[in-house]
């Protein structure tokens, strides 16, 4: 093994035992060493570029940024102390301009964004991006950034998408999911790749099992104010050029004279010839100087989204249960955090829930060191050592020491890896949750541990089964008239249920449901068989006349199975009545819009396990109150609606045996 050292392409020697990299997952690698000038006239230059290899594999790769005061040694020679960062520093001295209103990204793919903001923004920099496929990762509804460095998007964009990134010492942009790392490697007992020392510390420091997240740049959509001669407050009198808006602009607006003329609108100091102009985060729209002045029979309609405030609560109702048992207090652990990104109403609810599952557990740090593995951040690391925590671990930190040997120098590797919440100390997930992140969303969505499946098959007899280990599972499904079959439902000794269509029978529905009723849970499964005579492919489809149409089922954790839309899954509106009462067999998200207080009885149609979303909506009135039937459970103050007219409350609730446990509410979006 040999350390190889190059600077501006040449090699060099650095004094033994004075070279230390350190890379942190999410942050700049460093790189600091000493070196000799032999003929006392030689000292790196800032923007050197530093590579380090050790037997072949290039371990570092960056450039000099400080070469601290030249000194001269003992023996009379010319020494400086040097510092270099790796290329994961360039996206920080990038900036992203101007990606708001039309410019932002919508539903795209997070490996799309990532590339994007390299391509445009980056050029020049020489960065890598075969290793990020193109559609990689998963969709982000909306994001945009105003004059952000790259590396704060890069953060931005990898929090949200639960991923990391680094620009790999080949110049190699890495973006990738944390809990499936390139590599790993395994350190116990018998092992011998580690060295006297290891410790696991566990801690609660960021533990938290309810969460608040305060959005302050909340996109309120659908905004839409008229003005005219009558407005109270800002009419067009002949002299008006400048109006009010109640939010602040979050994107483009529309602006409409008299209800039917559109004026074209541009940015304020930066556009020109336009009859409008705004600038994003102000509540004011500003006619151009060489319009025409809206007089008294003139009328000025403005469509738009707004930002405002809102609050999301996130609850993890388990682990407060198991606190309070083990401590004999409420069991509650609450943190909160400050997000000034622009976020959507489903944004919000997805960076809520993401990060309370960061920090809804225990916390473990290992820290290791190894002279013989080559182990870096983002990897994978089990523990196996007795009397540790065992189990897998990310890599969150190595710092490398160079140990001259007399077979060659290597490197001693120091390992800092996280299992759990990632600590104070380490690197936040998030890019750093006080600054905020949106969401994920977009595409045939479900619960984790789900699978989204097309009911196809292909020849006569055939059958297409869904498999559930989870105790039950539902099936909503209708079997297109002309081509029969039937669907089935198996539940290992019980014996075979099933509901036979033939092709006279226009029945649009069927519902099957499967119960745990016997030791083997792996023999359930619902599906479907083709007819004996069908030639070519088949399929099962769901009407267009029936809730939720589409072709994909998709498959809970919990094992629930319903149809979900090929895109995001709409939203089903309950009639307002002064009891209402949410069917799951609508779907499992439902609204209702207020116009008198109501009570929300208990829900019909749910399954263990099953997630239900319900958006109560105050009218132009408002002060409208809920009564809550006593299968919803809420954590002290949950159960309030937002009074405010116009306001959003929105609830998202879990089936419990026969109990509704909340799991968020979220006020005033």
């Amino acid at each position: 093994m040999a350390i190889d050292f190059y600077i501006a392409g040449v090699l060099k020697y650095p004094v033994p035992g004075s070279i230390s990299v350190t890379t942190r997952l999410n942050q700049p690698s460093t790189c600091d060493f000493i070196i000799n000038s032999d003929d006392n006239t030689y000292s790196p230059a800032t923007g050197e570029e530093v590579k380090v290899y050790e037997g072949g594999t290039q371990l570092f790769g960056g450039l000099v940024v400080a070469v601290a005061a030249e000194r001269f040694t003992p023996s009379g020679l010319r020494q400086s102390r040097v510092t270099a960062t790796d290329y994961t520093a360039l996206p920080g001295r990038r900036t992203t301009g101007d990606k708001t209103g039309t410019s932002a990204y919508t539903n795209a793919k997070a490996g799309d964004i990532m590339r994007d903001l390299v391509t445009t923004c980056m050029a020049g920099d020489g960065i890598d991006l075969s290793d990020v496929a193109a559609g990689s990762g998963p969709t982000i509804e909306r994001a945009e950034f105003s004059y952000a460095t790259v590396e704060d998007a890069f953060n931005w964009v990898a929090g949200v998408a639960k991923y990391v990134w680094r620009i790999a010492p080949d110049k190699k942009l890495k973006f990738y999911s944390p809990t499936a790392p390139a590599s790993s490697a395994t350190f116990g007992d018998a092992t011998g790749n580690h060295r006297p020392g290891t410790s696991v510390r566990r801690t609660m420091e960021q533990y938290a099992n309810r969460i608040t997240v305060v959005f302050g740049r909340y996109i309120q959509g659908g905004q839409r104010e008229k003005f005219d001669s009558g407005h109270g407050t800002q009419p067009t009198d002949g002299s008006r050029t400048t109006w009010d808006l109640a939010y602040p602009l979050a994107a483009t607006p529309t602006v409409v004279i008299n209800d039917t003329t559109a004026r074209t609108v541009g940015i304020q100091d930066v556009d020109t010839g336009k009859d409008w102009y705004y600038q994003i985060g102000s509540s004011q729209i500003r006619q151009d100087s060489g319009g025409v002045v809206l007089t008294a029979s003139d009328s000025i309609t403005i469509s738009y989204e707004g930002y405002t405030t809102a609050v999301v609560t996130k609850n993890d109702t388990a682990e407060q249960t198991a606190r309070a048992a083990a401590e004999s207090t409420s069991g509650i652990y609450e943190r909160i955090y400050n997000i000034d990104d622009p976020t959507t109403q489903s944004n919000a609810e997805d960076v809520a829930q993401a990060i309370l599952d960061t920090v809804s557990e225990e916390s473990f740090v290992a820290e290791l060191e190894t002279d013989s593995v080559a182990v870096t951040v983002g990897d994978k690391i089990t523990m196996s050592v007795t009397g540790y925590q065992t189990g897998d671990y990310i890599v969150r930190a190595v710092s490398m020491i160079d140990i001259p040997a007399a077979s060659g120098a290597f490197f001693r590797r120091r390992v800092e890896a996280h299992k759990g919440p990632i600590l104070e100390d380490g690197v936040q997930a998030f890019g750093g949750l006080a600054g905020g992140g949106e969401s994920v969303s977009g595409g045939a969505s479900m619960a984790a541990g789900g699978v989204t499946w097309p009911l196809i098959g292909n020849g006569a007899g055939s059958f297409i089964n869904l498999y559930n280990s989870l105790g039950q599972a539902r099936l909503i499904v209708a079997v297109d008239a002309t081509k029969g079959g039937y669907i089935y439902g198996y539940k290992g000794t019980v014996g075979e249920l099933s509901w036979a269509l033939n092709r006279a029978n226009t029945s649009r529905g069927a519902h099957l449901r499967l119960y745990d009723a016997q030791a083997n849970p792996n023999e359930k499964y619902i599906g479907f068989r083709a007819p004996d005579d069908v030639v070519n492919d088949y399929e099962v489809i769901m009407p267009d006349d029936l809730p939720g149409s589409t072709k994909a089922l998709v498959v809970s954790s919990t094992g629930q199975a319903s149809w979900q839309a090929t895109g995001s899954a709409s939203w089903y509106t309950i009639t307002y009545g002064a009891t209402i009462t949410p069917n799951l067999n609508n779907g499992g998200a439902q609204k209702c819009t207020l116009t008198g207080n109501v009570i929300v009885a208990a829900p019909t149609n749910g399954a263990d396990g099953q997630t239900l979303k319900v958006q109560l909506i105050q009218d132009g009135t408002g002060n409208r109150t809920v009564t809550w039937n006593a299968v919803f459970k809420f954590a002290p103050g949950a159960d309030v609606i937002h009074p405010d007219a116009g306001k959003v409350t929105l609830w998202e609730f879990v089936l419990d045996g026969s109990s509704w446990l909340c799991l968020s509410a979220s006020f005033g979006l």
